[in-house]
């Protein structure tokens, strides 16, 4: 499975989650990270990645970074950008600069190239032409924002004395560009804001008839038995775990190590359990899975304990226990905090006709997901809770 993140929006959750996705992810994409902005974060908390672990990843091949060539080449216009945290670092920008540069003279391009140069951005065009075509009702989005208690951001965005028709227009671009930048990742999942969610139900209520007609996918029920090893598996690793990190060089440590063990079992697991999750509708998934899972677990692994951390509270998230599970299972054993992820699986079915037709995705576009933001940061699992979790594991083990 390759991700893709624009990860400065994600703000201290997104880089907690960083050495999780390097571990679990074939590819981890990110979108021009600030070495400034990370800075800042590790001065809150220190166990985060520093800007020379995440150069050592781009330069292994298992981040790939990506930007507009200005924010690549142009020191001048990134001291200028109305984000301070910007501003051009010799140490961090030069690097990948000279990355790229290697990359160039290598004829080192495409997925396999560790630092990639996007062209310019198509958001205000394509956001006029939504608005000039008549395909979106800018006054019935500017409404559903002011009002919506989830899309703060978006909210704190417009309110700068803008217009309906200029908010609209804003915010288009913005998400005309993000689902770009995704899009010609070449990536297959896209670690972002859980309010995005809410963007997407916006477009539907707000988008003009498209006329698109969306032909469901058969499924199948047999493949899920394959998950129940896969999950033993999990759980076995877990009786292993060592005790968390106490700083970034032990954590960049022992990721290093664990990329060499035992990350292509990892990144098998991820992509075959996502494989088959995807193909399933939630009320085909829940009982079946849950049953054979909570079957699994009565076993001899934890009953209580590694359970009530990483399965979904919620009944409508347990199409995403086993991701959970396995990403979990790497965050643990990476050393530390439960890592914030959740793989949010979104079915494209009810929406794809929306998003063909504002042309955000493409009219051969068969994925069942939206391919804009699949996953979220949520809340992280302090080192305290995970100590203990570690100990009730070892405890209902032995």
């Amino acid at each position: 499975m390759d991700i893709f993140s624009p990860i400065n929006e994600l703000g201290k959750e997104g880089w907690q989650s960083l050495r999780t996705l390097v571990l679990s992810c074939q590819r981890t994409v990110l979108w021009a990270p600030s070495a400034l902005y990370l800075n800042s974060l590790r001065n809150i908390d220190p166990l985060l990645p520093s800007p020379e672990e995440i150069l050592w990843y781009i330069r292994q091949g298992h981040i790939q970074y990506r930007a507009r060539e200005w924010w690549i080449r142009n020191t001048n216009r990134r001291k200028k950008h109305a984000w301070p945290l910007a501003t051009w670092q010799e140490d961090f920008d030069g690097a990948i600069s000279d990355i790229w540069k290697a990359d160039q003279r290598a004829n080192n391009t495409g997925v396999s190239a560790r630092v990639v140069i996007i062209g310019p951005e198509r958001g205000w065009e394509w956001a006029d032409e939504q608005i000039d075509g008549g395909l979106v009702d800018h006054k019935k989005i500017y409404s559903i924002i002011q009002t919506n208690r989830v899309l703060t951001g978006y909210k704190e965005k417009i309110q700068q004395g803008l217009s309906s028709l200029d908010a609209t227009r804003l915010l288009l671009r913005d998400i005309k560009n993000q689902a770009d930048s995704f899009l010609l990742s070449g990536a297959n999942r896209n670690f972002g804001m859980h309010q995005d969610r809410y963007l997407l139900r916006l477009f539907n209520n707000t988008v003009k008839s498209t006329g698109i007609k969306v032909i469901p996918t058969q499924k199948g029920k047999s493949e899920l038995e394959l998950l129940v090893p896969i999950i033993s598996e999990v759980i076995n690793k877990l009786d292993k775990a060592g005790k968390p990190v106490k700083n970034q060089e032990e954590a960049f440590d022992r990721i290093q190590r664990l990329l060499e063990e035992e990350s292509t079992q990892f990144r098998e697991w991820v992509t075959s359990a996502d494989k088959i999750v995807q193909n399933y509708e939630r009320e085909d998934i829940t009982d079946e899975l849950i049953n054979q899972v909570v079957e699994t677990i009565k076993k001899g692994v934890p009953k209580h304990t590694y359970i009530d951390y990483i399965f979904p509270q919620s009944p409508i998230d347990k199409i995403t226990t086993v991701l959970s599970l396995i990403i979990g299972a790497a965050s643990i054993i990476s050393g530390g905090p439960l890592a914030p992820v959740g793989i949010v699986p979104l079915a494209l079915k009810p929406f794809s006709g929306t998003l063909k037709w504002l042309g955000l995705i493409n009219d051969d576009y068969e994925g069942p997901y939206w391919p804009f933001y699949l996953a979220e940061g949520k809340r992280n699992v302090g080192r305290r809770r995970r100590e203990k979790l570690l100990s009730n594991i070892q405890r209902t083990s032995s």
